[in-house]
């Protein structure tokens, strides 16, 4: 499996991990391990979802992978970005 993983820190911003490339089906196992980690350093992760099923298939996969991982999810903003509301 390859992705890629970049670690960037400014003097104003803590340390920041971005992971991208990951293939469908290994995020939630690449998150569950990352999570574990920044759990112990009392760091948190936040992964942005494509649309809700993805979001319910990640979530599904993470409950699954690490089950000792707390998961608080956010609902759907209900519009699309740039339309007035």
């Amino acid at each position: 499996m390859e992705y890629a993983h970049e670690l960037s820190e400014t003097k104003d911003m803590p340390q920041l991990d971005t992971i991208f490339g990951v293939p469908e089906g290994q995020d939630a196992r690449v998150l569950a391990d990352l999570a574990r980690e920044k759990m112990a350093k009392d760091s948190v992760i936040v992964h942005v979802a494509l649309d809700d099923a993805r979001c319910e298939s990640l979530h599904d996969a993470l409950t699954f992978f690490a089950p000792d991982v707390e998961i608080v999810r956010f609902p759907a903003w209900d519009c699309l970005p740039y339309d007035r509301v």
